[in-house]
């Protein structure tokens, strides 16, 4: 597996696990091409541990029996907001189209050595890396706001890549990652201006579905079940974190992200008014 230190830092960096040689120099050509970085790998399974620094993945679905669904569900447990490109034999065509129906953020391509590669590959390449990565939206986020604790920053980055998978419990879980007790975890959030660490992941992941639903032009629910979210789960999500008003507003919007956003902030802002009476108070 190519190590990713060794890449450019400057391009966006995209995974890349094709078993034919062919088609796999002709992918990372492609990839190139449209200004991004290859990151070879042997085989689908050493996906999750390049996802944290690539912005997507082209795959071929390898070795193409009852473990290929399997591979692919890893793939996107450990990169729940990164855009895939299933990159199949003619052959494969059929099953990777039926993931494509399934996940708002696949696109499927044909492998033809009679047809350019990047001709092939380009338009959805330019969507990979412009609707790629968790860090796009941890800095969305983050925008317009003072600098947070080293904490908060922490938990945002946890949170991003624990709604791709079934955790347990976001705060014991998120503060046993942290290494910190859950008391901390709260007051550390607290001081950045974010809700307590249940509401905050909970922001998370409704922000994380807002933004795949905009970036694949699909339905809240379409991009829902990246995250495991059944019409009814994410129902209750919308009811906790929005009032009526926000959630007519959303139902009636092409763009859902920035009005969950803005909610967002001024929930955000809400915390930092009362933070700064409280600190009124204590002087």
């Amino acid at each position: 597996m190519q190590s990713p230190n060794t890449t450019e830092p400057s391009k966006p960096r995209v995974a890349l696990s094709i078993s034919d040689r062919w088609a796999r120099e002709s992918a990372a050509k492609a990839i190139r091409a449209s200004g991004g970085t290859p990151i070879r790998l042997t085989s689908m399974m050493d996906i999750p541990s390049v996802a944290d620094v690539c912005v997507g993945t082209v795959c071929d679905l390898a070795p193409w029996n009852d473990r290929a669904l399997e591979l692919f569900q890893n793939t996107r447990s450990s990169a729940p907001l990164d855009p895939i490109i299933l990159y199949v034999p003619e052959e494969n065509l059929e099953f990777a189209t039926e993931l494509k129906t399934l996940d708002p953020a696949v696109r499927c391509c044909v492998q033809d050595p009679s047809v350019d590669a990047l001709e092939r590959l380009r338009d959805s390449l330019n969507w990979l890396i412009e609707s790629g990565a968790s860090s796009s939206l941890i800095e969305l986020i983050l925008e317009g706001r003072a600098p947070v604790n080293p904490t908060s920053l922490e938990f945002l980055q946890w949170a991003v890549r624990a709604i791709g998978t079934r955790c347990g419990h976001p705060v014991t879980d998120g503060a046993d990652a942290l290494g910190i007790s859950s008391r901390t975890l709260g007051r550390r959030l607290t001081e950045s201006h974010f809700p307590p660490p249940v509401e905050t992941y909970s922001w998370v992941k409704l922000l994380a579905v807002a933004w795949r639903a905009d970036t694949c032009q699909a339905t809240l629910g379409r991009a829902a079940r990246i995250f495991h979210l059944d019409s009814v789960r994410l129902y209750q999500l919308k009811q906790r974190l929005l009032d009526e008003s926000q959630i007519q507003t959303v139902r009636s919007s092409d763009r859902k992200l920035p009005i969950i956003l803005a909610a967002f902030r001024e929930r955000c802002r809400a915390i930092e008014g009362t933070n700064l009476r409280l600190s009124g108070q204590l002087m």
